[in-house]
């Protein structure tokens, strides 16, 4: 799907399925990285710790990628780093499974809390921001991946588990 944006113009032009298709998007007057520190469910350390070993939320994939970059420096990684750091000789790991990890854990805890997730420039529902936090404005790694940092409060409650 080929995406091309009029934000003055306040609509959308997808091109999708061999054929383009235009979407009315009230667009919000903001930054590009407007989501950026932005906290949708606000989970404290307490409700962090609860659902950390909920198998309904954290799969055993994502909660060994929420440890291993509670490990890294400044509890930040990029998602092909932790893809990486998960393949073996056998098993090249692609960065896109680390995505869906954190995007079905975002979902679920979406889904948990009853909350409505954000929306993007695009339409679309931003899930990636849950359990992370990050800015595009940093130092990208060799796969132009900006960091994801775990969300404070996150890091508080594996401080008290680990």
């Amino acid at each position: 799907m080929r995406i091309l944006q009029y934000y003055e113009l306040n609509f959308v032009f997808l091109y999708t399925y061999g054929k383009w298709m235009v979407k009315h998007m009230p667009l919000v007057a903001s930054t590009q990285a407007s989501w950026i520190n932005q906290d949708v469910l606000k989970l404290s350390s307490d409700e962090w710790k609860q659902v950390l070993w909920d198998p309904q939320i954290f799969s055993s994939e994502a909660l060994r990628m929420v440890l291993f970059v509670y490990n890294q420096s400044e509890h930040q990684s990029t998602p092909s780093a932790i893809a990486q750091a998960f393949s073996t000789y056998r098993c090249k790991l692609h960065y896109c499974h680390v995505c869906a990890w954190n995007r079905e854990t975002a979902k679920a805890l979406y889904r948990k809390y009853a909350v409505e997730p954000p929306v993007n420039e695009t339409g679309s529902r931003r899930y990636w921001n849950v359990i992370f936090d990050g800015d595009p404005q940093t130092p990208l790694d060799q796969h132009k991946h900006f960091y994801w940092r775990l969300r404070p409060n996150l890091v508080a409650a594996l401080k008290e588990m680990v």
